[in-house]
């Protein structure tokens, strides 16, 4: 509920205790204006600071919730540049390939949330897939690379991870692409913005010059 909304209510309520009070109690008319008016300032005191405080709450959670994503944003960076030292120690080629361009993927939707701020809003989704990976790679490497445990691993297995990291890949770009796709809404609208205040600025000096 707004301000006005509380206006509103507190008006209603004002306008039905002095018709309450005149009709049905028979006050004189000047008690059942001061009874209207006390009325009105306190239904639209107690709903204004229910308003306030319903704000504040949301403001503040908004604002926590932003600091949390920003700083889970701090963390999995860190972890793309672990990720991305590891990459060439992946030995198989495909799997290898797939790193490689999920780390450059990732680079720039990290670059983006630099850029604009506002999408952070939007980075849990990508943040809660991108912790998934890392641990992925990282235990491939590990049994694939040793010698004494690289048999542990079926043809079936890398597979499976390689069909895992495409998917995740095809997501990312998706992802980058609808970032992409914000920032060019708000490029047209800027434009649009600018190109109405020049033809604004226009017609008022042909204006002046008639």
């Amino acid at each position: 509920m707004n301000s006005n909304k509380a206006e509103l209510i507190a008006g209603i309520a004002g306008a039905g205790s002095f018709l309450g009070t005149l009709i049905l109690i028979g006050w004189p008319i000047w008690l059942c204006l001061v009874n209207t008016l006390v009325i009105y300032l306190g239904v639209k005191f107690v709903l204004r600071r229910a308003y306030r405080t319903r704000v504040r709450k949301i403001t503040s959670g908004t604002a926590a919730g932003l600091a949390q994503l920003t700083e889970q944003i701090r963390l999995q960076r860190r972890q793309l540049n672990k990720l991305r030292r590891l990459a060439p120690s992946v030995p198989n080629t495909p799997i290898r390939q797939l790193v490689l361009n999920i780390c450059s993927l990732s680079d720039k939707i990290f670059r983006n949330f630099k850029e604009d701020p506002d999408d952070i809003r939007r980075a849990h989704r990508f943040l809660s897939q991108f912790q998934k990976v890392m641990p992925i790679i990282q235990d491939y490497t590990h049994l694939a690379s040793d010698k004494d445990r690289c048999g542990v691993l079926t043809t079936e297995d890398e597979g499976s991870i390689e069909m895992t990291l495409k998917s995740f890949e095809s997501n990312l770009k998706d992802v980058y692409q609808g970032f992409q796709q914000n920032n060019l809404q708000k490029l047209r609208m800027d434009t649009g913005t600018l190109k109405r205040m020049l033809h604004m600025d226009r017609t008022i000096h042909r204006k002046k010059s008639d």
